[in-house]
């Protein structure tokens, strides 16, 4: 069962692009979407407070379009610190998450999320221990027994405290696997991102040996397109304006061995671009190549402007966690040591920036920041090429504007052609 969790940090998804995505999920054969955006503060921050009305007519509203579309819609949860204090979850806390469930439940869902992670257990596994683990299983035995009682086949799913590493790098995270294995219902599905939070290989014997381990099932969360950690690494979390950059597959990083599992895909940021990575997932989950999937779907979307868009993929959309050995702007890069290729280089980004901007499609607005600044900086590495002095301050003028968009694009590809450096 594949499909797509929105379960990044930073702005959620609109409900316009929520619905949007789960069309084209279930017209892709795509079975699974997940709502667990953490900058939902009813999701995470404060858990415990109920939706209104408008918002649980949205979920009412979701779950029907999931349903029309053949989609498995789960409803997640992040009680994260309702542990915290010990084993056992105070009563009034406790009935706050029944009281969200059940909510839920009312607006059409029959599947659910419990999510544990981004904790100090997380990251050092020393903080991590068998009885974590137990606590948290136990939680969810509880909170399954309450949705089973309105509808017998309700699920309730798990994203652990302790959700990568493989199982000799796990150290005391053993001991948690173990003591949430105890509790937790049996055949319940528990995430895990592989051998790193952006795992660059994510193997089925690595998969299966925690599998081995723990009696446990696991499903994949992979990470590989996910670009919400730039921002805060980049100052968005003190307060300043941070960078972003696209990132939008294809996802190329999950064994074929794991196509009969349950593999989810943590979204970008953008809703719509990644919409083109989970087409690519769903080439490949049906023994496809996952970058024709990806083409397919930017052709649907941008018509014959899809191979502009792949050149415009290759200039700003690499995923700087996830693949850190492949170079960006491979084009641009090439023309840099050609200087008779060169300036068509920059000719053809200026014009392929140009031509999917004038695109109708709701992708092109969360494209829109870096197709501007893609051809800021193209017509300011034309301008350069101009030995005058009203090139220069072209020249000058074009990079200012583009410094002043925070989105990032091919970071240093950019340097042989301008004098100064950190253009991206």
């Amino acid at each position: 069962m594949h499909g797509v969790i929105e379960g990044f940090y930073g702005p959620p998804w609109s409900h316009a692009a929520r619905l949007r995505l789960l069309a084209g999920l279930g017209r892709r054969g795509l079975s699974r979407y997940v709502y667990a955006p953490k900058g939902d503060p009813k999701h995470r921050s404060q858990w415990a407070e109920r939706y209104d009305d408008a918002e649980q007519e949205a979920f009412t509203e979701l779950f029907a379009a999931a349903d029309d579309a053949g989609v498995r819609a789960t409803f997640g949860l992040a009680p994260t610190k309702l542990l915290a204090r010990g084993p056992s979850p105070d009563p009034a806390a406790r009935q706050a998450l029944v009281a969200k469930l059940l909510d839920a439940q009312a607006a059409g869902a029959r599947s659910f999320m419990l999510l544990f992670d981004d904790v100090p257990a997380t990251f050092a596994t020393a903080a991590a221990s068998s009885a974590l683990g137990r606590a948290q299983g136990e939680l969810v035995a509880t909170l399954a027994d309450e949705v089973r009682q309105l509808d017998p086949d309700a699920e309730v799913l798990v994203t652990p405290s302790v959700y990568f590493r493989t199982w000799d790098k796990l150290g005391r995270g053993q001991a948690y696997w173990r003591g949430l294995a105890a509790t937790v219902p049996p055949g319940t599905e528990v995430g895990w991102t592989g051998p790193s939070v952006f795992s660059p290989w994510i193997a089925s014997a690595d998969l299966r040996r925690i599998e081995d381990e723990t009696d446990l099932r696991l499903f994949v969360w992979n990470n590989a397109i996910a670009n919400d950690w730039l921002p805060m690494a980049s100052g968005s979390g003190v307060g300043l304006a941070g960078y972003r950059k696209l990132s939008f597959g294809p996802p190329t990083n999950v064994d074929p061995g794991l196509r009969e599992r349950t593999v989810l895909l943590n979204g970008a940021l953008e809703a719509e671009p990644t919409a083109l990575a989970a087409a690519a997932l769903a080439s490949w989950a049906g023994g496809g190549e996952a970058a024709a999937g990806w083409l397919d779907a930017a052709a649907e979307r941008v018509g014959d402007h899809a191979p502009a868009l792949l050149r415009f993929h290759d200039l700003v959309a690499r995923n700087l966690a996830l693949d850190r050995t492949a170079p960006e702007a491979r084009v641009l890069r090439g023309a840099l040591a050609d200087p008779g290729a060169v300036e068509e280089a920059l000719v053809a980004i200026r014009d392929d920036a140009a031509a999917l901007a004038a695109v109708g499609d709701p992708l092109v607005n969360e494209l829109a920041p870096s197709l501007r600044k893609a051809r800021l900086m193209a017509e300011a590495g034309l301008a350069s090429l101009r030995p005058d002095p009203a090139a220069r301050r072209r020249r000058d003028q074009l990079l200012a504007e583009a410094r002043g968009i925070r989105w990032l694009v091919a970071r240093g590809a950019w340097d042989p052609l301008f004098s100064r450096g950190g253009l991206g």
